[in-house]
Parts: C-alpha cells; structure tokens; sequence
C-alpha cells in the first residue's frame, strides 16, 4: 500500500480545479434531468412513467456502483480512478446519442451512470477531508449549477428553446471532454489527513444521516426530474420553459455562494433550516397555481433555496464522520434518492398538488433531521 498524499495536496488550484471538473462530470446528467427527460419523451414517445424510468434506470446503477466507494476510496489510485470514470461516461453517452430506441439509450446511461459513480465518490471524499468542507462544497455545487445553465442558455439562443436530442448529448459529451482535461491535476494517491489514528480510519459509517440525506434529496430530484414536463403540461410554451429552467440552473448556483458568504454568522447558522422552509412553501404555492408567473418564480426560488440547504446538508454528513467513510457513501444516498424520487413522482403524477406536497415533506423531514441532530459547528475562522 502506498503512501498517502497529505490533505494540503487538495487544497492546491490544480486540486481544486480537478475536484470541481470531476464533480461537474458525475453530476451533469441530474443538473440536465429535466432536459434530458423531455428530449427522450419526444424522441421515443414516452408516457408519464416512463419518463419517471429514465432517472431510475440511470441512477440504479450509479447507487449500485457507489454503494462500494467507502471499501475502495482509500485502496485505488484517483488518478486510476479518474481515469475510468470519464472513459465509461464518454463511451455511454457515444452509445446513447445514437440509440435507435429507448432500451439502447437505457443502456448507455448505464456506463455513463456507472463512470460518474465512480468521480463522485472521489469528490465527496476530498471535499470532507479539506480543512474547510463548506467552502468547497459551495464552489462544486455553483460549477455544477453554471455550467449546465451556460449549457441551458446556449441551447436557446441557438434552438430557440427546442430541446434536440442528438445536439444536447452532443453538447454533453463535449463537457465531459473538456473536464477530463481539467481534471489531470487529480492527486495521483488518496488523500489523509496527518496523525490519523486507526481507530479514526476504521471508524463507522453514519447511517442514520445518509438515510436522511436521501429523503431529502428524495423530494427534491422528484420536482426537478419533472419541472420541464410539469410547464409542457400545463401548456407553457418551450422557450419559455427553456428559459427559466436556464434561470434555475443559475440560481441554484448562487444559493452555495449565499451559504458560504454567511458561513459562521448567526444568521448562516440558522440559514440551512430556514431555506428549507421556504422552499417546502413555494413548492406548496406551485402545486396550487397554474399561473406562468407561479412557475417563472418557483424556478427562481425553489433551485436556490436547496442550493443553501445543501451546502449544509452535505457539510453535516461530513462533519458527523471525521473517518470519511459516510462522505464516501453520500454519492449512494444521493443516487438512491434521484433513482427513486422521480420514479415514485412519474407513476403518482395524476394526483397532481399532493405529488408536490408530497416531495416537500420529504425535504423537510429530511432537512430537519440533519440541521438539527448533526449540524456541524460553527467554524472558529472566516473564509
């Protein structure tokens, strides 16, 4: 076994750069979801259901894949791993642009779902062992938002807000491209911290918040998966729904900056819990309007809402194991969560208002328990 590199490694700009390329990567497809939902729907005809059936089938096996990240994290060489990971996400998205039907594209999400699984991991664990864990956190959650909404906007400007599919998994294969290339200055070995005891490496996975973690996440990929098609249904016109998911990806960029501009104050203290609440509101208000205006502010609102509460979520499932293990098995939670969020949301879809209510107390409970029983302390220094 090799020596570790120290965590000072990972906070180098190289590091850094690789560390938010990679997880701009393993994240794409969720940040896109919406998109890439309704892109399959027109091109394969799909109902309801199935649309519900693209998320699932993507993120089983990426949950599948993640669930082993804390028996490998430390035992494989990142650079491999990296490796790896961005050669099956560029030879899935291959198979699936040219997919002649929706099985096809089933199975090259699978190798797509699978390299991102594998960067994921990666990313949570470095992002837990920096000595400042809210502040990376809050720079990989903006890049992933920005990245997919510069994505979003040039989609409109050149398409009109015409999602094609051939064009947008052209347009991610050649993000996955370009942060393969970003991502060369990875730490070659894993990292760990200095003075480390056995007993600190050995230590136990923290399973209770993972599982709320998940049903938060639940209730959000749930809306996400479907706000595209939730516009298309109510007779919104696709620009102006292009539009404003584009607005969405950008505000919920801003609302990790938000929490690490607040970030040790007394009111960032208590800023993850009261996002949460005003999301669970507007999202209660979107289920009862049909209004335009209703759906142009519930994508302003609702992305930078979760955008602050995750930054705190993520930061208190790291804080409650300092082994690392529970951040290694985040991508787990995470992916469990988007597999069956937007699955249980697609076959429930008919009961329209309830659906939503439903996903918002998903997020509540689960923000709840994490704000309150594991919320990390706050930190001595500013940023």
């Amino acid at each position: 076994m090799w020596e570790r590199c120290p965590v000072s490694a990972l906070e180098s700009r190289s590091s850094t750069l690789a560390i938010v390329a990679m997880s701009v990567a393993a994240v794409l497809v969720f940040s896109l979801l919406p998109m890439i939902s309704g892109a399959a729907a027109d091109r394969f005809g799909l109902n309801t259901e199935q649309i519900g059936l693209v998320a699932f089938y993507y993120f089983l096996p990426y949950a599948a894949v993640s669930a082993s990240a804390s028996l490998w994290i430390y035992r494989i060489r990142w650079r491999l791993a990296r490796t790896v990971g961005f050669a099956l996400m560029f030879a899935g998205l291959s198979v699936a642009i040219c997919a002649g039907s929706f099985d096809v594209m089933a199975g090259g999400m699978t190798l797509v779902a699978a390299g991102a699984a594998v960067l994921f991991p990666i990313c949570m664990t470095a992002s837990a062992l920096h000595s400042n864990p809210n502040r990376i956190f809050a720079i990989r959650l903006t890049a992933e938002q920005m990245v997919p909404a510069i994505l979003l906007v040039s989609i409109t400007l050149m398409l009109g807000g015409v999602i094609e599919f051939e064009k947008l998994f052209a347009l991610m294969l050649g993000i996955i491209f370009v942060a393969g290339l970003l991502s060369l200055g990875l730490p070659r070995e894993a990292a760990g911290a200095v003075g480390k005891t056995e007993g600190d490496e050995n230590g136990r996975v923290n399973f209770a918040a993972l599982l709320a973690l998940c049903l938060n996440f639940a209730g959000y990929a749930a809306l996400w998966a479907f706000f595209e098609r939730v516009g298309a249904d109510r007779g919104f016109g696709a620009e102006f729904i292009m539009l404003w998911l584009s607005v969405a990806l950008v505000t919920a960029g801003l609302g990790p900056l938000v929490a690490i501009v607040l970030e040790g104050s007394p009111i960032g203290n208590r800023l993850g819990l009261g996002a949460t609440l005003i999301l669970v509101a507007c999202m209660a208000w979107l289920g009862q309007s049909v209004e335009p205006a209703v759906y142009a502010i519930s994508l302003v609102i609702i992305p930078m809402a979760y955008g602050v509460t995750l930054v705190f979520l993520l930061s208190s499932v790291a804080a409650a194991d300092p082994a690392g293990k529970s951040a290694a098995l985040m991508p787990f939670a995470l992916a469990v969560a988007a597999a069956v969020g937007p699955l249980i949301f697609g076959y429930l879809w008919a009961g329209g208002q309830p659906v939503i209510l439903i996903s918002a107390a998903g997020i509540l409970l689960g923000a709840w328990w994490l704000l309150v029983r594991c919320a990390p302390a706050p930190p001595e220094t500013g940023i």
